[in-house]
């Protein structure tokens, strides 16, 4: 096999509910679920060696973010050669989301993290957020900013245009990376 690396392949929990998914097709969302078989078949028909997961956009509390991790790191260690993981942070608690990624660094084996690119319109570059980036300077691991939806002031804008399922869906995955 090719060493076919993939990093924005997104999961998700069982432990966190979210009405972004719930909404998703069925057929999608079981693929986000699996973290086995169904993944595993399909990183082989595309001839991929090894996939760095990560929960999709999310804004969830310190605990979820933990649970998530955990459920995550115990599907890698089932598949430990195909698969690998960037950490879920609750970034709204930056000093939290900071002890959360020495954890899964340290003690699950992640190789970093992955946050939405902005929390509720509030940029990284904030120094309220700086521990999260010490922290992963630190572990010399890489932060991936992720789209996310827009703020509710941003999609307004979108809605002139679009129905809400529509313009929500364009905010994160067309020009999510401006809001």
């Amino acid at each position: 096999m090719l060493p076919l690396i993939t990093l924005e392949e997104h999961y998700a929990s069982s432990k966190v509910v979210d009405s972004h998914y719930s909404e998703f097709p069925q057929h999608v969302l079981s693929k986000l679920k699996s973290l086995s078989g169904e993944r595993i078949q399909d990183m082989d028909k595309g001839d991929v060696s090894l996939q760095v997961i990560s929960h999709g956009p999310l804004v969830a509390s310190p605990s979820a973010c933990l649970e998530a991790n955990d459920e995550l790191a115990a599907a890698i260690s089932q598949n430990s050669k195909r698969l690998a993981g960037f950490a879920m942070l609750s970034m709204q608690d930056p000093k939290a989301a900071a002890r959360e990624l020495a954890r899964c660094v340290k003690e699950l084996g992640f190789v970093g993290a992955l946050v939405d690119s902005h929390l509720d319109g509030q940029f990284y570059d904030d120094e309220c957020f700086w521990p999260v980036f010490e922290e992963a300077q630190d572990l010399d691991v890489p932060i991936y900013l992720h789209t996310t939806f827009a703020t509710d002031s941003a999609l307004e804008h979108f809605h002139e245009n679009y129905d809400r399922e529509i313009s929500t869906a364009l905010s994160a995955y067309g020009w999510g990376k401006a809001y």
